[in-house]
């Protein structure tokens, strides 16, 4: 695995954001199966 300096910014800014897309539908839903589809469908959030 090379070193976190040659892996280019915009790489890093990804995996970084797509982990925290992740971390939010685990946060909401209590899982991160990606068997459940329509986890992927608009849904207002319930206050």
């Amino acid at each position: 695995m090379p070193p976190p300096s040659t892996i280019p910014a915009p790489a890093r800014a990804e995996v970084v954001v797509g982990l925290a897309i992740i971390m939010a539908i685990f946060k909401t839903r209590r899982s991160a199966s990606v068997d459940e589809a329509n986890l992927l469908k608009y849904r207002p959030i319930r206050s």
